[in-house]
């Protein structure tokens, strides 16, 4: 039997969740919704049409919630008794949740010990099954000092109490080299963060200060609403204000950062998934951790209202979340449908801004219709905007990634995507992949320890002019210890040159005791990137030339690798030697102070 797909009064539709490689058959028929006992269908002679799906795996929807709490920090408070694995399992027979995320406040004083933090972990992937994942993390932070942050894709608790941690960071600390967005980075792969029921002084005061890059690069999101957070219904009738959160995040936005809108449940109580039906979405090919992680941090994900509501927005065939520069105007393809209300009418509105501008986007065209194509023949040749899509379908809201376009008709090069990956935690591969290349001369492959010093490490000819989609790779043989930034520069064969977005990746090679120092030279306070083979207390001593001992200080480390910061503003001009003693070993290394 067949199902319906689309019931509207629109041209083209969209279908999710299909099979790869299999042939679908499609029938049209007409509709009078203007008569007596209607709507009539005209069942003779439909249109008729097939298609074959491909055999790369198609993108899927996955609805659920990544902020959540049991009795492990300060959750279950009706129920001491629900941990993790009791959430998931409830979790499970609740309606359209394909995910839960457990994230437990990472300090005591919110009733966290380090030592569930394992426990919470290995609940979390015995949970896991083929049409469910389970995950586990933690929020971050005092909401009286600085604000919440939700924390996934790192694998130690991270905190501020004498031996309630796996990892240091001081509290209340966003945006140092040892604070929280640095740490996230430092993680590499697809770490992430996202802000919680946001408060515009929270998280160092981003909101109303430049962009932070280092901040931009660890948020992948922010919350567009939350709770009600000590909710106890189980009817799906409690919801958080409506976007009461939105502001925050067109804030953000206007600053230049690169995240999208999340909808929180926030439990306290033993009603996961069923406070109400709003769920974050994320899209991906599979649903497991991996896939999770990929599309959280490259903002593949939306917020709604509706637990089924399907939205695919796409802006020159790129999909929400993406950063990419052409030379075609912004061609935009809005689909939504919302299967348990199959006659709703969506009301569409795509909002527009430049980041950087600190002005808030603003909707620059709308319709009422379930499809929406749209090309912006307004924008400026040479500029960088952001688009995202506002939508309201059957009285529910629906809030999508932005996608970030750079529009120039005189760019050498559209690129597609530039990435990074470890190699078997000795080598990194770097890719990328042009959709067209005009004058294109040479790639130039640049590395920097620090995110803001590069240096060239390999260059690739370019495809001089091209209209296929070319794909390049090079291997860094000889990544250093730590993490390793990349970026992308172009030449041209008049010499002008672009640059691509800046992508990060960690390396820990094998577990040896080891460290290195940047910058070097310094002028008043060092960063050593050290890596530990086992967890054990240190000692970093600073001598003079002369062997004399002018500073020194006691390193808890944990296994692994970990940022430590120095402060050494009283000393002179001069060369000095760092040594860390390790319980079994002893290393030095010069430093320059300016």
């Amino acid at each position: 039997n067949a199902t319906v797909v689309s019931n509207s009064n629109a041209t083209s539709f969209y279908t999710a969740n299909l099979s790869i490689s299999t042939q679908y058959y499609f029938y049209v028929f007409s509709k009078n919704s203007i008569c007596t006992n209607g709507p009539k269908y005209l069942a003779t002679s439909p249109l008729i049409g097939n298609a074959t799906t491909t055999a790369t795996a198609a993108l899927n929807y996955y609805f659920g919630n990544l902020h959540a709490h049991t009795y492990y920090s300060d959750g279950g408070k009706d129920n001491s008794s629900t941990i993790p694995s009791t959430a998931y399992a409830y979790a499970k027979n609740s309606l359209c949740m394909d995910y839960l995320g457990i994230s437990e406040h990472n300090h005591a004083t919110a009733g966290m010990n380090v030592a569930n933090w394992q426990p919470g972990i290995d609940q979390a992937a015995a949970a896991t099954t083929s049409n469910f994942l389970a995950l586990y993390g933690m929020e971050w932070g005092v909401i009286s000092n600085g604000g919440h942050v939700l924390v996934y894709g790192v694998n130690q608790l991270l905190g501020w109490e004498d031996g309630n941690y796996n990892k240091y960071v001081p509290k209340s600390d966003y945006l140092s080299t040892a604070g929280l967005f640095r740490t996230v980075n430092s993680f590499g792969g697809n770490a992430f963060a996202s802000l919680a029921h946001p408060s515009f002084t929270d998280y160092g005061n981003i909101a109303n200060s430049s962009l932070n890059a280092t901040a931009d690069s660890a948020i992948a999101g922010a919350a567009v609403s939350s709770g009600p957070a000590f909710s106890t219904s189980t009817t799906y009738s409690d919801p958080a204000t409506s976007l009461g959160y939105y502001e925050y995040f067109k804030t953000l936005l206007a600053k230049g950062y690169h995240i999208g809108p999340l909808m929180d449940h926030d439990n306290h109580n033993t009603t996961f998934g069923r406070t109400s039906n709003v769920r974050t979405v994320f899209i991906a090919p599979s649903l497991s951790q991996t896939e999770f992680l990929k599309a959280m941090k490259a903002r593949h994900f939306y917020a709604t209202e509706d637990c089924d509501t399907r939205v695919n927005f796409l802006l020159n065939n790129q999909l929400m979340g993406s950063i990419f520069a052409g030379v075609s105007l912004p061609s935009i393809s809005i689909n939504v449908t919302d299967p348990t209300n199959t006659s709703a009418i969506a009301k569409i509105k795509i909002m527009y801004g430049k980041p950087g501008s600190g002005i808030n986007a603003v909707a620059i065209d709308s319709i009422n219709a379930n499809t929406f194509n749209f090309t912006d023949y307004n924008v400026i040749n040479g500029t960088t905007g952001y688009y995202f899509a506002e939508i309201t379908i059957a009285g529910n809201r629906v809030i999508s990634a932005p996608i970030w376009y750079t529009y120039n008709t005189a760019l050498p090069v559209s690129l597609l995507s530039f990435t990074a990956a470890i190699n078997n935690n000795k080598t990194t591969s770097v890719s990328w992949v042009t959709s067209a290349e005009i004058n294109n001369k040479l790639f130039v492959i640049e590395r920097s320890i620090d995110g803001i010093h590069f240096s060239a490490i390999d260059s690739v000819a370019g495809r001089g002019n091209s209209s296929l989609q070319n794909n390049y790779a090079i291997v860094d043989a000889n990544p250093v210890d730590g993490i390793n930034y990349y970026r992308l520069k172009q030449i041209d064969n008049d010499g002008k040159t672009t640059y691509s977005n800046v992508v990060s990746v960690n390396l820990n090679k094998a577990l040896i005791n080891y460290f290195t120092i940047y910058p070097n030279p310094v002028n008043s306070q060092l960063t050593v990137n050290i890596n530990s083979k086992t967890e054990q207390t240190a000692k970093l001593i600073i001598t003079d030339v002369f062997g004399r001992t002018l500073q020194t200080a006691k390193l808890q480390l944990s296994k692994g690798n970990q940022l430590q910061t120095v402060a050494i503003n009283q000393l002179v001009t001069g060369t000095y030697n760092v040594t860390i003693m390790f319980n079994d070993t002893q290393l030095t290394k010069k430093v320059v102070k300016l």
